[in-house]
């Protein structure tokens, strides 16, 4: 019988194994590269969508009409910090008086309205002096009612600062401010409207920020109660 001949395996040359092994690690690397970019870019657009939004409600049964005068308030504030690691490298930092600033800005953006009256912040300031008042939980501690003649408004505008921070990182700077602010009538103490601000961005500071919130939560009150307005005469 004929000897069946064996078969032999052709052998693969070292430098072509050392290429397949290579371009094999490459694609790998590729997809692994592939699938870690596109949950980055995921992460980052949650972020951005999720971070910065400036939310407005407004009561629905008050009338809006009867508020002519109003005064923006300080602040509640959280606990202060100031982090420097290193002056160039890393650090972070919050201002004492954010709670005078955020309630300084605000008024600012109020007065832009035209809607109310707003006594300036310096008028403020004049009365309680004359009266050696502090503004610091002068809501609580004096009354709505006494707050009202104090300054011969309809309404006061409170609120809290939750963060007000500026970071850096190496050349990366960022702010970000977090507040709430509320407009509460003197007579009932019924909210009449609220804005929630939550804004972190960078290469700005955090007075930037709460300028251009306070610029949208604006747009966003007056076309609330705009609408609200104009129901009755639709009816």
């Amino acid at each position: 019988m004929p000897r069946r001949q064996a078969t032999r395996r052709r052998s693969v040359p070292a430098g072509i194994k050392r290429i397949e092994i290579t371009l094999s690690l490459w694609y790998g690397l590729w997809v692994m590269n592939a699938r870690h970019s596109a949950c980055m870019a995921l992460t980052v657009l949650l972020l951005i969508c999720g971070c910065n939004s400036v939310q407005v409600k407004v009561a629905s049964s008050f009338p809006q009409d009867r508020v002519k005068r109003v005064a923006v308030l300080q602040f509640d504030q959280k606990g202060y910090r100031h982090t420097i690691i290193d002056k160039v490298s890393h650090g972070v930092s919050t201002a004492k008086n954010r709670g005078r600033l955020t309630a300084s800005l605000v008024s600012v953006a109020l007065q832009d309205w035209g809607r109310y009256q707003v006594v300036p912040r310096h008028e403020i300031a004049i009365r309680l002096k004359a009266k050696k008042l502090k503004e610091e939980g002068i809501i609580y501690s004096l009354g709505r009612e006494a707050v009202g003649k104090l300054f011969g408004v309809d309404a006061v505008v409170i609120g809290q600062v939750d963060a007000y921070e500026s970071r850096f990182f190496l050349m990366l700077q960022s702010a970000k401010v977090i507040f709430t602010a509320r407009l509460m009538d003197i007579a009932t103490g019924q909210e009449i409207w609220k804005v929630h601000v939550k804004m972190k961005d960078d290469y700005t500071s955090e007075e930037r920020l709460i300028a251009g919130a306070m610029h949208e939560a604006v747009e966003k009150l007056r076309a609330k109660i705009g609408e609200r307005a104009a129901k009755p005469a639709e009816e």
